[in-house]
């Protein structure tokens, strides 16, 4: 188990860049928040319909059906937290001033398969930290996405906010969401935490699977030479979930095989360690 104060500077340095900025969203989740500020009906089609210059080809630019608003979310936040809003990245290339002082690096697939209670997680771990700022759960790491390879692994992982203090535009997570995102210094027996603004909602339904870019922070995904991975016609959308009063957003969406082979490339070319978790 890491020791509270090392988890807690992990958090920070996460959640440190991530500014407050987003809007709140209608309370019954009956609508979206598209990044012009113009409102269309949950899930419909985005106000631009540009191809995809994704090399994988176009993409339809409606949000997927199972990531669509919950009209009945369980959770109502009390209060925010104060993110800071200094040095949020703007670019891929700027990301890598908070990837790079990581040993390794990975991509992983996970379903959240459990939430704990704040007393929960203090009797399951014996750490304050879940008292007052984060949230734990339980979850499922099905895929290796950098090599390609199936997991099975069951592990816990440290989210950043609570359900009554909450981080804007990252609600807390339901039981049976799949996201695909950089598992800091992975250990299965440990808990986990995740780089935010390396996180994806996956639709592993779609043909082919999508991600969508979770956060309000627009990071401009572009490859080597110059070409932009994602679909250029999305349009973000701001998207209840568990939360009446702090809605999720989507700022982009990817194919999952251009944004994997988009991360292996760039990640070996800059000399990453590309960490294998093991089953």
């Amino acid at each position: 188990m890491k020791k509270a104060s090392a988890l807690t500077a992990l958090l920070a340095l996460c959640i440190g860049f991530t500014g407050c900025s987003s809007a709140p969203a209608s309370s019954d989740g009956s609508v979206v928040e598209s990044s012009d500020g113009s409102l269309a009906e949950s899930g419909g089609e985005s106000t631009s319909t540009a191809e995809s210059n994704s090399e994988s080809g176009s993409a339809d630019s409606s949000i997927s059906a199972i990531l669509m608003d919950n009209k009945n979310p369980p959770l109502t936040a009390d209060s925010f937290s104060d993110n800071g809003g200094t040095g949020i990245p703007q670019s891929y290339d700027e990301l890598q001033d908070f990837i790079r002082p990581f040993s390794e690096v990975n991509f992983l697939g996970f379903e959240v398969v459990r939430r704990y209670s704040p007393e929960e997680a203090y009797e399951s771990t014996n750490d304050d930290i879940y008292l007052h700022g984060s949230t734990l759960y339980d979850v499922h790491v099905t895929y290796d996405y950098i090599n390609a390879q199936p997991l099975d692994i069951n592990t816990k992982l440290c989210s950043a906010g609570t359900a009554e203090v909450q981080h804007e535009s990252f609600p807390p997570y339901s039981e049976g969401d799949k996201f695909a995102c950089f598992l800091i210094q992975f250990d299965p027996d440990d808990v986990n935490v995740e780089f935010p603004e390396l996180l994806f909602a996956v639709d592993d339904s779609a043909e082919p699977p999508v991600g969508y870019h979770v956060g309000f922070d627009v990071i401009d995904f572009v490859d080597k030479d110059g070409n932009s991975i994602g679909d250029s016609g999305f349009t973000a959308a701001s998207v209840i979930t568990t939360t009446s009063n702090n809605p999720v957003t989507y700022t982009d969406k990817i194919q999952m095989d251009a944004l994997t082979d988009f991360l292996r490339n760039d990640w070996t070319e800059r000399g990453y360690e590309l960490n294998t978790p093991f089953n």
